[in-house]
């Protein structure tokens, strides 16, 4: 019965107007939506991590290395080229994810451009794009992507069999790559795993097909893992930062502390969470949904070494596969609340408003972001003039709006940009776009400083954990003791 009604209602939805030459057109809006949004960020001046990769490009993974080494050498200090590269492995990275899309809803085109779509104007992961050294997040999760598209197409299902034999080897060996060469990719055997249980077709699925994966997985593991990071295991630091891919404009400082004081409340959240999934999965009853929030964990494993500030989202680049997978699953729930005449108009109407909100996010999100590299700019130059003379950085502005600009690490390497500095961080802050925010140096000795912060509350310029928010409290760091 329920099978014949949702039939009844696929036929009374609306018809989807017919496009000539459909992926041509899709892909070509999809450029076009890429550029509209990414246009306002080209020349942004270096932030961040950007000026340790310059410096050691060998330390980055493995073929980011190389492929940031040859920017290097052709672009030099013009910053354009760097990030038309980086909209390049975005827009390749959209491509399979609006295939996967269609995999795994099996319905109208014009989904799969949607969950591209939101997945590219998702905030965020803004610094994927905006810093130089942005490929260090792409191009692992073009590889992942790559291999689940693999995987997921229905050639590999039916037909000939050793078509299928032929396409499944070539999955393995995709994701042989992006799991051995991208420590982040270490979980993907377990999204193909979820794939094989959700996301496939019903009458396709099979468990035999998993195996070489799950042997794959167990190699993996034995490599990628270590035993300090395994008894350094903290749940919320891995898992907490995938909250910022279904509000990405980030906690305030305040909610951040106060998960600090009361980890419970993590754990609350967490099951709220769970209860919200079971009931939306309980009423839909589309897998898809349920694979595409799941899937989203195990991208998470082995990512110790890349914090995500929850407040300014610095590090959200590590979010990249989870966001591609969470926009799978809000796609499929929007493609499930229209099978029902009466809200296909609305959903129409609603997803095209989100995308728009993405939009305008990120471009907010760009326009801190430029402002910060000015200050960062000007910065340089002053310290550069200073050049002879040991240099502390007071106040050494860290974050502002998403935006890294970290006043300190742009005078640490000698990068195209500029010298290394002999410089020591003497007040790390976060910095605040204010007409009245100043921080003036009043007392100074070999024992300590004092320097007073005008215009903006102490929670609003403190670095994390965002602990200091009244007189007499303290905040240690590797570099400075600081107390209100």
């Amino acid at each position: 019965m329920s099978r014949l009604l949702e039939k009844i209602q696929e036929r009374a939805a609306p018809p989807a107007p017919q496009v000539k030459h459909r992926y041509t057109f899709d892909a070509a809006m999809m450029l076009i939506y890429t550029t509209v949004v990414y246009i306002w960020g080209l020349g942004v001046h270096p932030l961040g991590r950007d000026y340790a990769a310059m410096a050691c490009p060998e330390d980055l993974p493995f073929l980011v290395g190389r492929l940031f080494a040859w920017e290097l050498a052709a672009f030099g200090t013009n910053v354009v080229p760097y990030r038309l590269v980086n909209l390049a492995v975005l827009y390749a990275c959209m491509l399979l994810l609006y295939h996967l899309t269609r995999f795994t809803l099996r319905g109208p085109a014009w989904y799969g451009t949607l969950a591209a779509v939101l997945f590219m104007a998702n905030p965020v992961h803004s610094e994927a794009l905006l810093n130089l050294s942005g490929v260090a997040d792409l191009l692992p999760c073009l590889a992942a992507l790559a291999a689940l598209t693999a995987y997921a197409a229905p050639q590999m299902r039916s037909g000939p069999v050793r078509r299928q034999a032929l396409l499944l080897a070539a999955a393995l060996a995709l994701c042989v790559f992006a799991s051995l060469a991208y420590r982040h990719n270490a979980g993907l055997v377990l999204v193909i795993v979820l794939y094989e249980w959700l996301g496939a077709p019903k009458p396709s699925r099979a468990a035999w097909r998993t195996v070489p994966f799950v042997a794959l997985g167990l190699v993996t593991c034995a490599m990628h893992a270590d035993m300090p990071w395994l008894r350094a295991l903290d749940p919320a630091a891995l898992f907490a930062p995938l909250y910022l891919v279904f509000y990405p404009i980030g906690l305030l400082p305040e909610t951040a502390a106060t998960f600090h004081d009361a980890p419970w409340l993590g754990w609350l959240g967490a099951a709220a969470v769970v209860v919200v999934v079971a009931l939306i999965h309980h009423k839909a009853r589309f897998p898809a949904i349920l694979f595409g929030v799941l899937a989203m964990l195990p991208t998470r494993l082995f990512q110790d070494e890349a914090p995500v500030d929850l407040v300014h989202r610095v590090g959200g680049g590590s979010l990249l596969l989870a966001n591609a997978l969470f926009s799978i699953a809000a796609v499929a729930l929007f493609y499930r609340v229209a099978h029902h005449p009466k809200w296909h108009r609305p959903v129409v109407v609603a997803t095209t408003l989100l995308c728009l909100l993405f939009f305008a996010l990120e471009i907010r999100s760009q326009r801190a972001w430029d402002h910060a590299g000015e200050q960062v700019r000007a910065f340089q130059q002053r310290a550069a003039a200073q050049a002879s003379d040991p240099i502390g950085v007071a106040p050494d502005f860290r974050y502002y709006c998403g935006a890294p600009m970290c006043f300190s690490d742009a005078i640490a390497h000698a990068t195209p940009f500029g010298p290394r500095l002999d410089a020591t961080s003497v007040l790390p802050m976060h910095y605040v776009r204010d007409e009245g925010f100043g921080v003036t140096l009043e007392d100074w000795q070999p024992a300590g400083a004092t320097f007073r912060v005008e215009g903006a509350r102490p929670i609003d310029v403190a670095t994390a954990p965002y602990m200091l928010c009244k007189e007499g409290e303290v905040q240690e760091t590797s570099e400075t003791l600081l107390r209100i």
